[in-house]
C-alpha cells in the first residue's frame, strides 16, 4: 500500500483511540509509527537490486514490526512532550500491524514470518494504490471532525467500512479466480497454476494469469462483462548462451527469488547481447505497456559481462515475442 494511505491510517487509529490528550503529537506519532516498516525504502540508497532482496522483508516481518515500534515508542518517550511509554507502544503496534494488513492485501509480497521463513503472503485482493480504499480513511477522518459526531465512533466505523470495502474485494477476487479456472480449460498444455492480480480503479477490474510449462497466459479482464476476454501467452524464456550466462548470475538468483511471474527476453544488438527480465504480475493496461522492475544484462561476444541496470520502462520486445490464444 502506499504511504499517504499508512499515514491516514495512523491519524484514524489515534482518533479511534479517544484519547484526547497530547492531541496533536499523539496523531503524529501513530501517522509516523503506520508508516514506521516502510522505512525499508532506504536500502533504495544502496542499490535496486538490495532494494529487491530486502523490501517488505525484515521491517515488515512480525517480530521485526514489532521490534521496530519497541524502539520507536521508546524513543519518543525520551525525546518528546508525550512520556507514557506503554500508550505509545500499545498504540505503535496497532499501527504497524494495520500496516501489515494492509500490504498483505496487496499483490506485491509480504515476508511476515521472517526470519523463520523465507516466503511471501499475499491475498491479490487490493492494488497497490487504490483509491477508493484511501479516499474511505480520508472521509472517515473528515468525519471525525465533525462537531456533531462522535468522534472515536466516526473513526470506528471508517475501519469498519474499511474492513467490509476488503471483504468486497475478497469476493471479487474469488469470482475472478473462478472465471480464470473455467477459461483455462481452453488453454493448451499442463496448467501450473492460475492468479488473479488486482487492477486499477474499480474492485471488478482483475488481471489473470494462467501458467503452463513454458507459458504465462496473461489478460485483463472486468468481473461484470461477461465476454471471454482474448489471452496473450508470454513464453517464460528463449533458448541463447547469453540467457544461460544470466541464469548462473547472483543478480539473477535474487530476481527470481522477487519475481512472481518471471519473463526472459533475448535481443542482439551491433555486437552486444542483452536479456531482459520481467514480471508479468506488474503489467497494467494504464501504464501504455511500461512495467516497474526491470532487469537488463548486456554481454559482449565474448560472454564478459558489460552491465546490469534496475529501472522502469517498456520491455524491449513487449509486442513482438507474444503470442495470442
Amino acid at each position: 500500500m502506499d504511504p499517504i494511505t499508512h499515514a491516514l491510517s495512523g491519524v484514524l487509529l489515534k482518533k479511534a483511540s479517544n484519547y484526547e490528550k497530547p492531541g496533536k503529537g499523539l496523531t503524529l506519532f501513530c501517522s509516523m509509527s503506520a508508516m514506521l516498516p516502510d522505512i525499508d525504502i532506504l536500502c533504495r540508497l544502496v542499490s535496486e537490486e538490495f532494494y529487491l532482496t530486502h523490501h517488505r522483508g525484515v521491517t515488515h516481518s512480525i517480530p521485526g514490526a514489532a521490534m521496530l515500534c519497541l524502539l520507536f515508542s521508546f524513543s519518543c518517550s525520551k525525546i518528546s512532550p508525550i512520556k507514557d511509554f506503554r500508550l505509545l507502544f500499545k498504540l505503535g503496534l496497532v499501527a504497524v500491524a494495520i500496516h501489515l494488513v494492509f500490504d498483505l492485501i496487496t499483490s506485491y509480497g509480504t515476508q511476515l514470518l521472517f526470519p523463520f521463513m523465507d516466503g511471501k503472503f499475499a491475498l491479490d485482493y487490493v492494488f497497490i494504490i487504490d483509491l477508493s480504499f484511501s479516499s474511505i480513511l480520508i472521509v472517515a477522518i473528515f468525519l471525525c471532525y465533525r462537531p456533531s459526531l462522535h468522534t472515536a465512533r466516526a473513526a470506528r466505523l471508517g475501519f469498519l467500512v474499511l474492513g467490509c470495502y476488503v471483504a468486497a474485494c475478497g469476493l471479487s477476487h474469488e469470482l475472478a479466480m473462478s472465471s480464470i479456472k473455467n477459461w483455462s480449460k481452453k488453454i493448451p498444455g499442463e496448467k501450473m497454476g492460475v492468479s488473479a492480480i488486482p487492477q486499477p480503479f474499480t474492485l471488478f477490474n482483475w488481471a489473470g494469469i494462467i501458467e503452463t510449462e513454458g507459458k504465462y497466459y496473461h489478460t485483463f479482464f472486468n468481473n461484470l462483462a461477461w465476454p471471454e476476454p482474448e489471452w496473450t501467452a508470454f513464453p517464460k524464456s528463449g533458448k541463447s548462451l547469453y540467457i544461460e550466462l544470466s541464469e548462473n548470475s547472483e543478480i539473477v538468483k535474487k530476481y527470481r527469488r522477487f519475481a512472481k511471474f518471471p519473463v526472459v527476453y533475448y535481443k542482439k544488438e551491433g555486437n552486444y547481447h542483452m536479456n531482459e527480465y520481467l514480471d508479468i504480475r506488474f503489467r497494467t493496461k494504464q501504464t501504455n505497456g511500461r512495467m516497474p522492475f526491470l532487469l537488463r544484462l548486456v554481454y559482449k561476444e565474448n560472454g564478459d559481462l558489460v552491465s546490469t541496470k534496475f529501472e522502469a520502462g517498456k520491455p524491449w520486445l513487449y509486442n513482438t515475442h507474444q503470442d495470442s490464444s
